[in-house]
């Protein structure tokens, strides 16, 4: 009977360490795999990731030939292939995470290849360069020499770079081509001003300088090239993009488990517009020194609305310097990250280059150079601004949406990872943090940001809206004008151009921006409002720790 029992005993610890095995020869072959796929978007998005060497953004990463969308498409189909025939189960907990995050990465990098943006958008091969170029110049943490020798290089191989777009490129519009020469523009302003951010020796600066000078001359050539690409015919019909978005659809409300999404998206919108026209009454009351807290009707409502657009788009009689505006970012930086009462969490260090006739070609007012923050100092650019009440707002609302966001996630409590870093997540936490420090009611916002941070969320909601509307034929141009200009309060002048960036940018997948938002605020409501299972800083802190997982597996983190 003894003798059983050993053996009994032998067996199961013999079976613990082949499950052990399993397992851990399971969890290698994942690493390796993610190792893989690591290095590989380390060249096919290195601009995103903190790689300045120049020779893997030009000429390791072939974009622009026709062998690489087969090889692209075709490696993330053998990654996917390879991911699938390993069990996330037999993982540890960490690298099941991960596992997921990997493969919705993949799903992602997939969906928006499919739509073969890059033989129609030129702004696929101008936008990273320019994103390349700047984190390039602004870099401090390359040494004297190498920055000159990447810099040299660079302007060597642009023309390599540009000249393989041409045989991919096939056709474009006239939206696509003018948004292109707007970036081709600040293209050229960025090599123009290559000396303003490093000091060459005379030698080097003539050689630097004749290469510029041949660069420039060149996009211009460039620009000459696209305009002989314009074509008026559709570059992908109605239908093939309908049935797109509709897959997506019902791929989204699968993952999320969220169904009738349209219907929550046209009540999100009205009562966001409800919420909207209050903070506005309130705002008019309060600068016309008016005891009341409500307009009368829609009509006041409203005119109260257009009060406050009109007072944001006119000069204030007091204009900040620039480094007021710094000083006040950095001050209010602070205070934002005081007011959430999160311990053990660290500033991130944020510099502010400043060479602002060349910024001022860009759309926004304020930007993050470096989004996928790490380690590097996060640069941020202030452009100039005539309005300096509209700046202490937009300012406000960057520093939840944009800078808390990444100081939350970038930090040591996190499991950061920048190779699978989802911009669905990133809407989703900037736009929770804003709802969140709303609903807390702290001094340290004011109406003017909950009007202006709501406004935005209402208009990037209904632009979702149009697209799926205008795409399956429930709505025409006319209709989709009309309800930007009264629903989004968007100005007439700029309804045309807005409806063209809705219907030609459908290669965003905006409706899980929504869905992932309303998912993740719902399950901050179940765990911290209704059921009380976790403190608000709590829940704040988990999400952000996983912050790589898909949002619609945020339960299994928070349980």
């Amino acid at each position: 009977m003894e003798s059983i029992k050993n053996r009994n005993k032998i067996l199961i610890i013999f079976l613990l360490v082949l499950l052990m095995a399993c397992n851990s020869a399971s969890d290698y072959s994942f690493k390796s795999l993610l190792k893989a796929f690591n290095s590989w978007i380390s060249i096919h998005s290195n601009e995103s990731l903190d790689d300045l060497n120049s020779k893997n953004f030009f000429i390791r990463n072939k974009k622009g030939t026709s062998e690489y969308f087969s090889e692209y498409f075709f490696d993330l189909k053998r990654f996917k292939l390879e991911l699938f025939q390993i069990d996330k189960k037999s993982l540890n907990n960490k690298n099941r995470n991960i596992h997921i995050a990997l493969n919705e990465k993949i799903n992602s990098l997939l969906y928006s290849h499919s739509y073969s943006s890059y033989t129609w958008d030129p702004i696929y091969y101008i936008e990273p360069l320019n994103n390349y170029l700047l984190n390039l110049l602004l870099c401090n943490n390359l040494g004297y020499d190498m920055k000159i020798q990447y810099i040299d290089d660079a302007l060597d191989y642009i023309p390599l770079y540009f000249n393989r777009t041409k045989k991919t490129l096939l056709s474009s519009n006239d939206y696509f081509i003018k948004r292109a020469i707007s970036e081709i523009n600040i293209t050229q302003e960025l090599l123009e001003n290559i000396p303003l951010y490093i000091d060459f020796n005379d030698t080097v600066f003539i050689d630097i300088e004749k290469k510029i000078y041949n660069n420039v001359k060149f996009m211009k050539s460039y620009e000459d090239w696209l305009e002989s690409k314009k074509t008026n015919e559709a570059l992908t019909e109605k239908r093939s993009i309908a049935k797109i978005l509709n897959n997506a659809l019902f791929d989204i409300e699968n993952k999320y488990n969220y169904s009738n999404s349209i219907d929550s998206l046209e009540l999100k919108i009205k009562m966001l517009k409800k919420d909207i026209l209050h903070s506005a009454s309130i705002i008019y009351f309060a600068d016309n020194s008016i005891e009341k807290t409500i307009l009368e009707n829609y009509e006041d409502s409203t005119a109260s609305l257009y009060y406050i657009l009109d007072k944001n788009s006119k000069p204030s009689n007091i204009n900040k310097d620039y480094s007021s505006q710094v000083i006040y970012f950095n001050d209010k930086y602070k205070k934002l990250l005081e007011s959430f009462d999160i311990i053990d969490i660290n500033e991130i260090e944020i510099e502010f280059p400043y060479y602002n006739t060349l910024f001022e070609l860009f759309e926004n007012s304020i930007f993050i150079i470096n989004p996928y923050y790490s380690s590097n100092p996060m640069n941020v650019i202030i452009n100039s601004y005539n309005n300096s009440d509209l700046f202490k707002t937009e300012a406000e609302i960057f520093l939840v949406e944009e800078v808390l966001s990444r100081t939350f996630y970038f930090n040591d409590f996190s499991d950061s990872h920048i190779d699978i870093y989802n911009d669905i997540n990133h809407y989703s936490w900037s736009k929770f943090l804003s709802t969140y420090i709303d609903y807390k009611d702290y001094n340290i916002i004011d109406q003017n940001y909950r009007f202006l941070y709501k406004l935005d969320l209402l208009q990037d909601f209904l632009k979702i809206l149009i697209k799926y509307k205008y795409y399956n034929n429930e709505i025409s141009k006319e209709d989709a004008i009309f309800l930007l200009i009264n629903e989004g309060f968007i100005d007439k002048k700029m309804s045309s151009k807005i409806f063209e960036e809705i219907i030609y940018n459908y290669v965003e997948n905006d409706l899980e921006k929504f869905i992932s938002y309303m998912y993740l605020y719902d399950l901050f409501n179940d765990y911290c409002l209704i059921n009380k299972k976790m403190s608000e800083a709590e829940f704040i802190k988990k999400i952000f720790k996983h912050g790589f997982l898909p949002i619609y597996n945020y339960k299994t983190v928070l349980n």
